[in-house]
């Protein structure tokens, strides 16, 4: 079982390493981590980056996927407002444009030497993001989510492992069925493909969760439940949400008007709404170790959003005293 720690290229963690990757390589060493698993952002002088420091890299997410894939003309500029904002979204106006983006990352995964990669099965609309009434099922989002990523993937120098994440909306893969993963699987023809269970993504599916002793029985009987599916789950995003009440209250309320503005004042919007589900804590309760007595993962990561280095390091530290019988990795005093 090897740990990392998620960064990214974003310019505000890069100002929390100094904009040195040898910090950032001090900071794995310090507190007894194997690598990063990086979402990379922007442009980044990637040459920079140490060999060995990534071990696994987050692969962009379109949470609008549908309507463009399926070239649904109509729906995006009732979404985008016009065909340059689409362009600008996507990488370009076509599917080819978007698989080039992929291939792209892919690409940069290879030249870190990523042992996996994380892809989303997912999507997303403004108009359901508080309602959750989204009117696709998770089979036509797997679906479409497989067609993307094996074009990406023909003729990829990346050999690593594609790991497929959960999130929280109905309609999208959950990992909360065995058959969900079963049929993810069998729709990438990728032979080293595998799941990446984010438990703050997982925790997010319940509102009956008030407290995190609560939320760490519900995840350990939840993994349980997925019986030999379970073996497909090659890594971990080891996160906490506790957002149930957040979540109840807006289910319940009239949700602010997303039809104001354009389309990056809505997108904004729908980020921060989404930000208040998925919190990004750190566990605190020892018994979360309890979910490695029944799953094996290859790689945990620790994720967390954080603002500023001390912050980083104080999430860090608190989970790894709740991990402190399965993370045994060497940490300097």
């Amino acid at each position: 079982m090897r740990f990392a720690l998620n960064f990214s290229t974003h310019p505000g963690d890069l100002e929390i390493i100094g904009h040195d990757w040898n910090n950032a390589r001090r900071i794995l060493e310090g507190e007894g981590f194997d690598g990063f698993e990086l979402y990379p952002v922007g442009e980044h002088a990637w040459e920079l980056i140490p060999e060995g420091l990534i071990i696994g890299l987050h692969l962009r997410f379109f949470p609008i996927l549908r309507p463009f894939w399926i070239g649904d003309k109509r729906r995006l500029l009732e979404i985008f407002g016009d065909e340059e904002t689409v362009a600008a979204f996507y990488g370009g106006p076509t599917r080819e444009s978007l698989v080039a983006v992929y291939c792209r990352q892919l690409a940069l995964a290879a030249q870190l030497g990523c042992e996996y990669v994380v892809f989303h099965l997912a999507q997303s609309e403004f108009d359901y993001i508080y309602n959750w009434r989204f009117p696709w099922n998770w089979r036509e989002t797997i679906d479409i989510c497989a067609e993307l990523i094996t074009e990406a993937l023909a003729d990829s120098p990346f050999t690593g492992e594609l790991l497929l994440e959960n999130l929280w909306w109905p309609g999208s893969f959950r990992a909360v069925h065995p058959e969900e993963i079963d049929y993810a699987l069998s729709r990438i023809a990728y032979p080293r493909t595998g799941v990446v269970l984010d438990t703050g993504h997982l925790l997010n599916t319940n509102q009956e969760i008030v407290s995190e002793a609560d939320g760490i029985e519900f995840l350990i009987r939840a993994v349980e439940s997925l019986g030999e599916a379970r073996k497909a789950i090659r890594g971990v995003h080891l996160t906490r949400s506790l957002s149930a009440e957040y979540v109840t209250k807006t289910f319940q309320a009239s949700p602010p008007s997303l039809s104001r503005g354009t389309f990056w004042d809505r997108y904004h919007q729908a980020i921060e709404h989404v930000n208040l589900i998925d919190q990004h804590d750190p566990f605190e309760d020892p018994a979360i170790a309890g979910l490695f007595d029944v799953i094996d993962p290859a790689y945990v990561t620790y994720e967390f959003g954080y603002a500023s280095r001390g912050e980083w390091l104080d999430k860090i530290f608190r989970q790894r005293n709740a991990m402190a019988g399965v993370h045994r990795g060497v940490k300097e005093e």
